[in-house]
């Protein structure tokens, strides 16, 4: 017979105990609980992308991105960004005029129209709860008051600062983009819209002390 020794009865002790609690805890769980990693993994965590559509003879596919996907308490530097580009080549689109509407749990949290030369929407995030009503902040340039209906210049080297309620709340995003007809970029006939479904989760880490 093999005698465990006391430090192996402790670490044996200690994945019963932590395996009993994780049953105690899932036990417990609203039923409903499931159905939140059944919506992250059906949509896009922190980033999706649309299926290709024909331009002309181009595929061309639209991705947006909510930087970091989990949300904690550490330093981070949010950042929202869009890109439309070619799914053949992956060239970036360039001259593109967009609309932007973004939605968190039915309330409309934002709606800007945006000019970018690259084709990129760089945005970098100041998150706010209290207001629905968000804040474009331009970088070396005097504050004016800027309208949902003005075009704001932006592109991979001159990003905006943006103020609202984007990344600051764990769930998901319903983010509309629209290329309008008035972009130089692409021969379009209308607008073209698309939906993209963004996830964000808070990073909650359980931590077990092992005697």
């Amino acid at each position: 017979m093999v005698l465990l020794s006391n430090f192996d009865m402790a670490i044996n002790s200690n994945i019963f105990l932590i395996s009993t609690l994780l049953v105690f805890i899932f036990s417990i769980l609203p039923n409903n609980w499931f159905n939140l990693f059944d919506e992250i993994y059906g949509h896009g965590l922190s980033r999706d992308e649309s299926l290709p559509f024909d331009i002309f003879g181009k595929q061309i596919a639209i991705e947006g991105i909510l930087d970091p996907p989990f949300l904690n308490e550490g330093n981070q530097n949010p950042t929202f960004i869009v890109r439309t580009h070619d799914e053949k080549t992956n060239e970036t689109i360039k001259n593109i005029n967009y609309r932007i509407i973004a939605k968190f749990k039915n309330e409309t949290i934002m709606d800007q129209r945006f000019h970018s030369l690259d084709g990129f929407i760089l945005a970098n995030l100041i998150p706010f709860n209290n207001s629905n009503i968000h804040e474009i902040i331009l970088k070396n340039k005097d504050q004016e008051y800027i309208s949902n209906t003005d075009l704001v210049e932006v592109s991979s080297k001159n990003p905006v600062t943006l103020k609202s309620k984007l990344l600051a709340d764990g769930g998901l995003y319903d983010i509309s983009i629209t290329l309008e007809k008035s972009s130089k970029g692409l021969k379009l006939d209308s607008d073209k819209k698309i939906d993209q479904f963004v996830n964000l989760i808070y990073l909650l880490i359980l931590t077990f002390y092992i005697a």
